[in-house]
């Protein structure tokens, strides 16, 4: 392989990764956005630490902000990965790969969460209701299908670019 092609390569490699941690910085955002902050049904470590006193409702806002926060570095090194590896690449990668990578990020992050966040450690659960097992599943369901159409997305947009 010539010089140009290990830089082609290498450069293609760095927007796959880029695109991908974008994703779950933006499935991280979609969470902390919509879950968190609309729809308040859950905060970051609601689960161990109900938010019933202004105490504990400071504690879950200062962990939501800890996680926001650590979406955001996360997004920030998508976006520095992709810039890096388009001017190292001699192509872009297509449109159509690009948003299958964010739905594979995404859904790396759902699934994540679910495994890690709502099981292992039980800091919170999609919804902190009685039942919140309905909640879960679906969160980490959707996941899967987010998984699944990302890989399919950028793999079909990869294969025509060649």
């Amino acid at each position: 392989m010539t010089n140009a092609g290990v830089r082609d390569a290498a450069g293609t490699r760095r927007q796959l990764w880029g695109g991908t941690l974008l994703g779950v910085g933006f499935g991280g955002f979609f969470d902390g956005i919509v879950i968190h902050q609309l729809l308040q049904w859950h905060h970051f470590t609601s689960h161990r630490e109900p938010p019933v006193t202004l105490a504990a409702l400071k504690d879950n806002t200062f962990t939501d902000g800890l996680f926001h926060s650590a979406m955001y570095v996360v997004a920030l090194g998508g976006l520095a990965l992709l810039w890096s590896g388009a001017r190292r690449s001699r192509r872009l990668i297509p449109p159509g790969a690009l948003v299958g990578l964010l739905l594979l990020g995404w859904g790396v992050f759902n699934t994540y969460d679910s495994f890690v966040n709502h099981w292992a450690l039980e800091l919170h659960h999609v919804r902190e209701v009685e039942n919140p097992l309905p909640y879960d599943l679906g969160f980490l369901l959707m996941g899967f299908v987010l998984l699944a159409l990302g890989v399919v997305l950028t793999r079909r947009a990869m294969a025509a670019r060649f």
